[in-house]
């Protein structure tokens, strides 16, 4: 028998068949200043992991319950941290943080995203939500929080209880034996519904 479930909010990592699978990425310019994310925390950070929306203009900023998702954030392009040696430094861009370049609505940096319909990615129900079996097939939408900036992790959830959503389907619990079953703060298997390419 396992572990209880723990509810770890991570928000959306690769998953399939207990591994990662690598899937084609496409840059998405940031701006300085964000579009605020639909229905979803005020916070304009965006962390790996978390979904996000496309504003007017192209530019991703991090999705709401209320948005299109059109991918996750898996990474970001090469920028030297502007809190290192002036930009210069080696340690590279990992999190943006809503006072990250403020200065117009230019763009500032670039996220990497898999904006693929078929890829499989884990997340947490939402604190309080018990994932039941028949629930496997339902259409969920994201429950929005800010990212951690210590960590620079999502905390971006699956709402479980709210109802039929347009964001994602739930194709199957997790298979992690160990500390994952039915439940309360059961990790599920999402697909994206919104993307582009969702043949």
């Amino acid at each position: 028998m396992g572990y209880a479930n723990v509810f770890r909010p991570m928000g959306f990592n690769p998953y399939i068949g207990g591994g990662k699978q690598s899937t084609p990425l496409v840059p998405r310019p940031v701006a300085a200043v964000r579009q605020a994310s639909g229905g979803g925390n005020a916070s304009l950070d965006i962390a790996e992991g978390d979904a996000y929306g496309l504003d007017a203009n192209g530019n991703a900023f991090r999705a709401g319950p209320n948005d299109a998702v059109r991918g996750i954030v898996c990474g970001f392009r090469f920028l030297g941290n502007a809190n290192t040696m002036s930009g210069q430094g080696p340690i590279s861009l990992d999190y943006i943080s809503g006072l990250f370049g403020q200065s117009g609505t230019t763009v500032v940096a670039y996220i990497l995203g898999n904006e693929d319909s078929g890829a499989l990615w884990s997340a947490n129900v939402q604190s309080g939500d018990s994932f039941l079996k028949s629930n496997i097939g339902m259409k969920a939408n994201l429950v929005d929080a800010a990212p951690d900036a210590v960590y620079a992790q999502s905390r971006q959830t699956i709402n479980i209880s709210g109802g039929a959503g347009a964001q994602f389907v739930v194709d199957d619990i997790a298979q992690i034996p160990a500390d994952n079953a039915y439940g309360v703060n059961a990790l599920v298997v999402v697909r994206m519904l919104q993307t582009f390419n969702n043949g």
